[in-house]
């Protein structure tokens, strides 16, 4: 049939490990490395921007306590300097 490749043993829907493409295979596996890791950056990405987003929400109310009054400066930079960290 013509879907089969002389000598190849696989069909044209396989990896292609025989008859001279087994790039072929190894391209496929290379792709989806690639999915997989694409996947993960994202999903870490997505977390970490929460993260930051409570960050500077807890900036936000430290500055606005020190504009109130309940905090002295020196706590103010303190409490600052542990928020970046």
């Amino acid at each position: 049939m013509w879907w089969h490749w002389p000598g190849a043993g696989c069909g044209l829907w396989s990896w292609g490990f025989g008859n001279g493409t087994w790039w072929f295979g190894l391209l496929w596996a290379l792709l989806w490395i690639v999915v997989i890791v694409g996947t993960i950056l994202i999903i870490v990405k997505l977390f970490s921007k929460t993260s930051f987003s409570n960050s500077d929400n807890a900036l936000k109310i430290l500055k606005s306590r020190f504009a109130r009054g309940e905090i002295s400066e020196e706590e103010f930079v303190k409490m600052k300097k542990l928020l970046k960290n």
